[in-house]
């Protein structure tokens, strides 16, 4: 069983660090690629997707296992795990800057 604390804190550790625009959880090659700047999905279906992602995850111990399973998903799921990934670190990057006005 997953530490529900534990679990957010992770997810918000990896959006932290991508809102800085380090994202160690994914290759260049897939970022470069830019395929997933083209799936539309909004907050809240974006944030859903990371949390079930983030459960399979979580598993995983290690960064470098949690990388490894993210290379051994569909190239779809992987895709749109990233552009649910990149709304959510946009959401949030936005909400910081609107707080900052």
């Amino acid at each position: 069983m997953v530490d529900k604390k534990s679990f957010t804190e992770d997810i918000n550790a990896y959006v932290e660090i991508a809102k800085n625009g380090y994202l160690p959880l994914f290759f260049n090659e897939w970022i470069n690629q830019g395929d997933y700047t083209s799936t539309k999905i909004t907050y809240k279906k974006a944030n859903s997707h990371i949390k079930d992602i983030f459960k399979k995850l979580s598993k995983h111990r290690t960064f470098e296992k949690k990388k490894t399973a993210i290379l051994g998903m569909p190239e779809d799921e992987r895709k749109l795990f990233l552009s649910s990934f990149a709304k959510v670190v946009e959401y949030n990057k936005l909400k910081e800057n609107i707080l900052l006005q």
